[in-house]
């Protein structure tokens, strides 16, 4: 199991919100190596300072910098900090296929209306990129995933908490818990702060 980033456009953002939104198709391009069943993807979006206020209010389950600290008055996506993010997606089902093999189906769970609605967004996206347009039927890899409103940090918290309580265990030296059946190992930010919370050495 990995913890991964994954981007998306405001659009998708508010579709993902709204719970309108569980799956999502990209590119397949050499050396880029694909999500995994299993995997956790941290949300990366972009920020704006002017909604900076409402965003921090609308996050879940985990604390941040109350202030702007960034020059510009946004921030980009590629460029948002993991403790930043305020979606986790657990990618359940994987996929590779042409992008028209989509169905209705998919195209709703896309969040969109019809296929016809997903067509004219993927076009809008590749529209500099001519090979990866509709009309070329190029290979994509389509992920199915279950939404979670909240920080990675804290998913991950929580799974080792409810499974240190669950068996009765005051330590975890390798800090690793077990969630579905899987080894969840902490990121190192997460161990810090399980150590300083409980005390535990290294």
């Amino acid at each position: 199991m990995n913890i991964r980033s994954i981007t998306f456009k405001p659009e998708m953002i508010e579709a993902l919100l709204d719970g309108c939104k569980t799956q999502t198709r990209r590119i397949i391009k050499p050396g880029k190596r694909p999500f995994e069943v299993g995997d956790f993807l941290w949300v990366r979006e972009r920020l704006e300072k002017s909604d900076y206020e409402q965003y921090l209010l609308d996050k879940l389950g985990w604390s941040d910098p109350r202030e702007w600290k960034w020059s510009r008055d946004y921030l980009l996506a590629m460029h948002m900090p993991k403790n930043h993010s305020r979606l986790t997606l657990k990618v359940t089902d994987v996929r590779q296929q042409p992008v028209q093999d989509i169905t209705e189906t998919d195209a709703q769970a896309e969040g969109f209306a019809d296929i016809a609605a997903f067509q004219a967004y993927w076009d809008g996206i590749y529209k500099a990129d001519p090979q990866y347009q509709w009309a070329c039927n190029p290979a994509v890899t389509a992920y199915t995933f279950d939404v979670d409103h909240r920080n990675i940090h804290k998913v991950e918290l929580d799974a080792f908490i409810d499974e240190a309580l669950e068996n009765f265990r005051p330590k975890m030296p390798r800090f690793m818990t077990i969630q579905g059946g899987e080894v969840l190992k902490l990121s190192p930010e997460s161990i810090e702060i399980v150590r300083k919370e409980f005390g535990v050495e290294a």
